[in-house]
């Protein structure tokens, strides 16, 4: 799907812990069965846009999504772009787009390998976690999952440029709030 190198899903985490059932649900948004499809973007809409928080994982399926709905064979393109556009922008209403990336993603530049894997460990590691102990960097950190999953969207820009003429108006819609 994309020509970038293939992430190590056994290392990233999503939601509900390590991302190693990511590839196959990314591969069952192309496939003919609608029901597989539908079990695919649901739990990928759960595990790597949770309730609008983004994962370590989230900002990797960004190029295979862009790759699916530039795929004019991929079945539901729609669907597709709604789940890229909550990756990329999580929550975020049309009415407070377009917004300041530099600004909403500020404290994301605070954030170092060792807050990422501190939070990471008290979520999925620890036999008896004590999330106070990350208090103080896990807001931060999640910010930067955002950041990552929005400037990892950001590089598509082409392709959203390009489906702003689709013939499927929930594409060109998602296209130009992708944009904004």
């Amino acid at each position: 799907m994309s020509s970038s190198p293939r992430p190590d899903w056994a290392v990233l985490h999503h939601a509900y812990g390590r991302a190693e059932d990511v590839p196959g649900r990314l591969a069952a948004l192309s496939g003919a069965d609608p029901v597989a499809r539908g079990a695919a973007v649901s739990a990928l809409s759960s595990s790597v846009c949770h309730q609008g928080t983004r994962w370590p994982a989230s900002a990797h399926v960004v190029a295979p999504l862009v790759a699916l709905v530039d795929t004019p064979a991929t079945p539901d393109r729609p669907t597709v772009v709604h789940l890229l556009h909550a990756v990329a922008l999580g929550e975020l209403r049309d009415d407070v787009l377009p917004f300041e990336p530099g600004r909403v993603f500020a404290a994301a530049e605070r954030v170092g390998p060792s807050d990422e894997a501190a939070v990471l460990r008290v979520l999925f590691e620890d036999d008896d976690p004590d999330p106070g102990t990350v208090a103080d960097v896990a807001d931060a950190v999640a910010v930067r999952w955002a950041a990552d999953a929005y400037r990892a969207a950001e590089r598509h820009t082409p392709s959203f440029m390009t489906w702003l003429q689709d013939p499927e108006p929930a594409v060109a819609a998602r296209a130009a709030a992708l944009l904004a």
